[in-house]
């Protein structure tokens, strides 16, 4: 028999609602600063305890509300910024639905106080309560000018929404970032967040977005930014700043929009972006980025998700031209050029008049480059061999061709270290000519291909000197190479400075050195973390200062124990900077201390928050990256042969990628090379 339908009373109305707008403590923080912000405050403070679930304050100078507003505020569907139906397709404010305050008083104990700015030095403020939806009386309190909102106890009312709540530092991380993305869409207001007492975050207010990237994120970190700025029709601006190619994140959270001053996450303008920076990046990398776009009211759709969290366009390829604009125009803006001789009014090539150098043409956006002669098509590849500092052409959407520099045409992660290859048959010797102009010779070869079982002097003192690649970059006792016998395959050589090329009874293989050392030297970590063993640890001459954004500060205390197991010597120096004391002396390098650290806190605060054993299993990952050879190193015979033994003994048939999943190696079997060369 099917059941009766009946009207769900008012309470469990009012906890479905809320479930939808209140997911967790940060959605209390953002619905409550946008209020402030819509009630025009030049200052905001918040405050929290623990994650949020025991108390949150918001406190703002802005207009205030009257005993009779406040009395309405908590009704469902409340609102004085919505007055008819037409309203709804020109928004303007950051909330209007009228569901927030009686959202958050449904799960909460919360109390709201509130004075009139310009209300007479004789008025009162008033303060009402709301505990589990049910309010109590208006009643007179002290308070300045502007509005206070008090929220203890959240989720009391519904455990269960309690009980799936992640970490307290992952909570406490999660209202740090919806704070930090509050604080970027306004820089003219003033932001502070503390945590139990402690400030986190604060912004000057009357400043500029770049002061506010600063006040977040560091100095350093805004020093890796560009200003963009393009211009649309209808008044439609899209501005902000961009990471340079050389600057890149391992996520996407570093990619920050805003619309009409609401902060948004949205996978049309993120997409949008990295396409713009396709191409420029290496694999699995991200840009960074704050950006804002201020659009007619009318042309956006605000109203398309409970937490107005995503947005939609009248005219979304508009949005996607002007992005992709404004990132080509702050990466690769157009070089100067001489008027065309017999052209007295200079006319640009691309048609355009002097005068409108910078302007592009959103008739253009999205069409193909132009094939053949500029670099962006046809299918002929470019010679890799010699690898020497040459230019080549490619072609601009908007100016034509243009001349750039190239490098090295491989792929590599250093500077190359030889300008020219040249191979003599008659000695079986490969003379190498490297960047300053000195003679070079490689190991010698026999006249049939094999290696010199003679070997020459040169090459023996080399290889004694070199011998295989011990204990990764930086020496010390983790994961190391050992001595070992080469086996059954037959080192051919080292190609491009970055591959080693060797063959065995299967056929033929080319071998990324970085990744087949960083796989090494990751299987090793490993096991000595599943083998308990400790870490030899670097001490530094000078500690190392890193600074991380108010959302990562929040998971330090977790961070530092991770990485204090792993053989880091760091402590707290102040509340969003550590001291690097010692570092693990497999990582080498000094200098990749800060950075590294910086990237590992950002990722316990963006997607493992709980899960340690993965977060472990990325730190290992990223510091065997950090200590293995690296592209454009030379290596003599005896690394190499150690290099493919060791990684044979230890992976064997285990995987054939790095640890971020990336090919190491190429393999062509002899049947197949006999086949593609018609034997």
């Amino acid at each position: 028999m099917p059941a009766t339908i009946r009207v769900l009373p008012e309470a469990v109305r009012s906890r479905i609602a809320a479930g939808e707008v209140i997911e967790r403590p940060a959605s209390v923080v953002k619905e409550l600063v946008e209020n402030s912000l819509d009630a025009g405050a030049a200052r905001v403070d918040v405050e929290f305890s623990a994650g949020g679930l025991p108390l949150i304050v918001v406190a703002d100078d802005g207009a205030g509300m009257s005993s009779e507003d406040l009395a309405l505020c908590a009704e469902r569907h409340a609102t004085s910024k919505l007055s008819d139906a037409e309203d709804i397709y020109r928004i303007s404010t950051l909330g209007f639905r009228g569901e927030a305050l009686p959202s958050i008083g449904s799960v909460s104990r919360m109390r709201i106080a509130s004075r009139r700015r310009g209300a007479p030095p004789e008025a009162p403020a008033f303060a009402i309560e709301v505990v589990g939806g049910v309010k109590g009386e208006v009643v007179p309190c002290a308070l300045a000018a502007g509005t206070r909102v008090e929220v203890r106890d959240l989720f009391f009312s519904t455990p269960v929404r309690a009980r799936f709540l992640k970490s307290e530092a992952a909570e406490a991380a999660a209202i740090a970032e919806t704070a930090t993305r509050l604080a970027l869409s306004r820089p003219d207001v003033a932001f502070a967040l503390s945590r139990d007492g402690r400030e986190m975050l604060r912004t000057p207010g009357n400043s500029s977005l770049d002061d506010v990237i600063a006040a977040c994120f560091g100095m350093d970190f805004a020093a890796g930014l560009l200003p963009a700025r393009v211009e649309g029709p209808a008044g439609t601006v899209l501005e902000g700043f961009a990471s340079k190619p050389s600057f890149h994140k391992p996520n996407r959270a570093g990619i920050h929009f805003f619309v009409n001053g609401r902060a948004v996450r949205d996978r049309f303008l993120a997409s949008a972006l990295e396409e713009a920076y396709r191409g420029l990046l290496p694999p699995r990398r991200h840009p960074a980025a704050f950006l804002r776009l201020e659009i007619e009211p009318s042309e956006v759709d605000v109203n398309i998700h409970p937490t107005k969290a995503e947005v939609k366009f009248r005219n979304p390829g508009l949005i996607f031209a002007m992005i992709q604009s404004a990132i080509r125009n702050m990466l690769a803006p157009a070089p100067p050029r001489p008027a065309a001789p017999g052209n007295s009014e200079g006319v640009r090539r691309d048609g355009l008049p002097p005068e409108d150098a910078d302007r592009r043409p959103w008739e253009a956006l999205g069409r193909p480059e132009r094939k053949g002669a500029g670099g962006g098509g046809g299918n002929s590849r470019p010679a890799t061999l010699p690898v020497e500092a040459r230019e080549r052409r490619t072609f601009d959407l908007w100016v034509g061709e243009r001349v750039v520099g190239h490098s090295h045409s491989l792929a590599s992660e250093a500077a190359p270290r030889y300008q020219a290859v040249a191979f003599h048959p008659a000695s079986g010797r490969t003379a190498v000519s490297p960047p300053d102009g000195s003679a070079g010779i490689a190991p010698d070869r026999t006249a049939g291909g094999g290696p010199d079982r003679t070997g020459s002097a040169h090459q023996a003192q080399e290889e004694r000197r070199d011998g295989p690649l011990s204990q990764g970059r930086g020496g010390g006792g983790a994961g190391g190479l050992v001595p070992v016998t080469a086996g059954d395959f037959r080192v051919v050589g080292q190609a491009g400075g970055a591959y080693i090329v060797f063959e065995d009874e299967e056929g033929l293989c080319v071998a990324d050195q970085h990744a087949l050392h960083e796989r090494i030297l990751f299987e090793r970590f490993r096991r000595r973390v599943e083998e308990g063993g400790g870490w030899e640890v670097q001490g530094l001459l000078l500690p190392v200062t890193v600074e991380v954004s108010p959302e990562a500060a929040a998971m330090l205390p977790e961070a530092t124990g991770l990485l204090g197991a792993l053989g880091f010597d760091i402590e707290p120096f102040g509340p969003r900077s550590l001291a690097v004391r010692g570092i693990p002396s497999a990582m080498g390098n000094a200098e990749d201390a800060g950075p590294f650290l910086v990237e590992v806190i950002e990722k316990f605060a963006s997607g493992l928050r709980t899960d340690r054993a993965a977060l472990r299993e990325k730190v290992l990952a990223m510091m065997a990256c950090k200590a293995a050879t690296k592209a454009g190193e030379r290596l003599t015979e005896a690394q190499m042969r150690a290099l493919v033994a060791e990684y044979r003994a230890l992976v064997s048939s285990r995987g054939f990628t790095c640890p971020h999943g990336r090919s190491v190696a190429v393999e062509l079997s002899w049947e197949e090379l006999e086949r593609k060369v018609g034997r």
